[in-house]
């Protein structure tokens, strides 16, 4: 029915009274109508006024069901200047739509309307304080306009709701910095770049890039070297930034000069084969084999022998260098592992019958330093090296 059928019904009921129930009203001699009759004509307007009003509300329903699903097929779809409109008019409809306020307001927000996305967030928060998303959002939205202090009150409480999310945890970290903070922000940063969950290397990268403003060039370090594992290969950003926290920190930046103690020297590594040690640096000057022992020689020049390689059963267990160039990862060198500075890097020591000739074991062992006629630096595996297995006896170092 429509409204002006309902109109013209109640117009009938008022020109023509109601249907006679066997009284006949008494109006050609002005008495007053029965009170039965007038009860009939209440009953009946009433009755026609109800079903007005449902059919209104049912079509109200269908109009706000309709902009629903048409407003939900655009914001799915990305088309948010259609989604933003269709929900504020179906809100006129019923303002009380359930989480409408939270989508009116992300719309904006990727329309770039932020005042009006701010104004629908803190609707949304209004009804829904428990929202942890929509705190976030907002907060990010204060700090894109530099309000630092009132992005920081959402990202704290977002933080105490969800101590262990770690978007909560950069987003903070981000914000303490911005208000100098620097403990906090760096203490926030060193717990994502330390993280194995952390698997986006955009966090890691920014993250590390904050360390380094703020002199955590170690764990900077840290941060660039989990990114550039994440990274593809042709994405050079976050070995860039490795190189620029390993230069802050005095340490090489060449991996072709790099000794890990354990594992490597420069390209050769323990427990490679002898085949694999030949296409990495070729042909060696000499050899020497004995069992199944086998030493290979590389000279810097035709005096001087700058590395060997010691194999057993054709794969390296042991290898050495006296080039000055050679360093480990965190800068300890051949030209300064005997200042006093480093002494308490090395556990365990020899001295031989012959001046000046020492030989100590760091920390944790797979390097010896040897001071003899000039350093020879030593990566082995095991408890000490080979070619100081020979009866003398290692001390700890006093």
């Amino acid at each position: 029915m429509s409204d002006d059928d309902v109109r013209n019904s109640i117009a009938t009921v008022a020109e023509e009274g109601t249907p006679s129930l066997g009284v006949t009203p008494s109006s050609a001699t002005g008495r007053e109508k029965s009170p039965l009759v007038l009860l009939k004509a209440a009953v009946v307007i009433a009755l026609v006024l109800f079903i007005a009003g449902a059919l209104e509300y049912s079509q109200s329903n269908f109009i706000v069901g309709l902009l629903m699903r048409r407003a939900n097929e655009n914001f799915d779809k990305g088309g948010y200047e259609s989604a933003a409109e269709q929900y504020r008019e179906a809100l006129e409809l019923e303002p009380d739509l359930e989480g409408v306020h939270y989508r009116v307001a992300y719309a904006n927000e990727m329309l770039g309307r932020y005042i009006e996305a701010v104004d629908s967030y803190a609707l949304h928060l209004q009804n829904n304080p428990w929202d942890t998303e929509a705190l976030m959002r907002l907060g990010s939205i204060y700090l894109k306009f530099d309000m630092y202090d009132d992005a920081m009150l959402l990202f704290e409480e977002a933080a105490e709701r969800l101590p262990d999310a770690l978007d909560v945890g950069y987003a903070l970290s981000v914000v303490y910095e911005r208000v100098g903070r620097s403990e906090k922000a760096a203490e926030g940063y060193v717990r994502l770049t330390g993280s194995d969950a952390v698997r986006d290397p955009e966090v890691l990268i920014n993250s590390a890039r904050a360390l380094m403003k703020l002199g955590r060039y170690d764990d900077a370090l840290d941060g660039f070297t989990r990114a550039n594992e994440l990274l593809p290969r042709d994405d050079r950003r976050a070995f860039h930034g490795m190189n620029a926290a390993k230069t802050m920190l005095g340490w090489p930046t060449d991996d072709s000069m790099v000794m890990t103690p354990g594992q490597s020297i420069g390209n050769i590594r323990i427990g490679e084969r002898s085949a694999d040690v030949l296409n990495t640096l070729g042909e060696p000057a000499d050899f020497v084999i004995e069992g199944d022992h086998e030493l290979w020689l590389y000279r810097a020049s035709e005096e001087d022998v700058s590395t060997y390689v010691f194999f057993q059963d054709g794969h390296v267990i042991e290898m050495a260098t006296k080039s000055k160039l050679y360093r480990t990862a965190d800068g300890l060198g051949l030209k300064n592992f005997l200042e006093p500075r480093h002494a308490g890097r090395f556990d365990r020591w020899i001295d031989d019958e012959e001046p000046a000739a020492c030989r100590y074991i760091l920390k944790g062992g797979g390097l010896a330093l040897y001071s003899a006629d000039e350093p020879i630096a030593v990566i082995y595996s095991g408890d000490v090296p080979l070619s100081t297995e020979n009866g003398r006896k290692w001390r700890v170092m006093e």
